[in-house]
């Protein structure tokens, strides 16, 4: 099915100064990924609110994933992604924004890159008081820059700080 489990875009409507690209990959029920469109609609989304801090994750998994028409009749809806959107500017720097996003209690992915010395894994995990509440998604992101000019990332240019939405809402 083109478009459920994983989905590539450039923005075309970026300005000469930024291009932004958009992967993203999913995990979870077959069934709730396809029938929600999930990794195009989000790239979309995405795409579509670049101004927005958070890219309004929260609204979109609301409406395009717990009030999905053809997930009404499923009560526990489970869903991972990994999202990567990379940003190139005119002066040839580079910014990679990871963002994980899951309703499940726990997540894991991890990265390497040829000028790591090892790769790095994180586990992802929803809050204890968060649990228990069936409309909640766990958003983290990461912020990874490139060298100019050489494309290359190095392991002491990786910002681990969970940098923004460490975001457990309910929705």
């Amino acid at each position: 099915m083109f478009g459920c489990g994983c989905w590539v875009e450039q923005d075309i409507k970026t300005s000469d100064e930024e291009v932004n690209s958009i992967g993203i990959c999913t995990t979870g029920c077959g069934e709730y990924i396809i029938k929600s469109l999930f990794a195009k609609e989000c790239a979309q989304n995405i795409l579509r609110n670049l101004n927005k801090t958070d890219y309004d994750l929260n609204q979109f998994f609301k409406k395009y994933f717990f009030d999905a028409p053809l997930l009404k009749k499923f009560d526990d809806k489970l869903i991972g992604a990994l999202i990567c959107k990379l940003s190139s500017y005119q002066n040839n720097e580079k910014n990679l924004e990871l963002i994980v996003a899951h309703t499940t209690p726990s997540m894991c992915f991890g990265y390497v890159s040829s000028n790591m010395i090892k790769p790095t894994s994180v586990m992802s995990r929803m809050s204890e008081n968060n649990l228990s509440i069936r409309e909640c998604v766990q958003i983290t992101n990461f912020n990874i820059k490139f060298r100019s000019k050489l494309d290359q990332i190095s392991q002491n240019e990786v910002n681990h700080e969970e940098e923004t939405s460490n975001k457990r809402q309910k929705i």
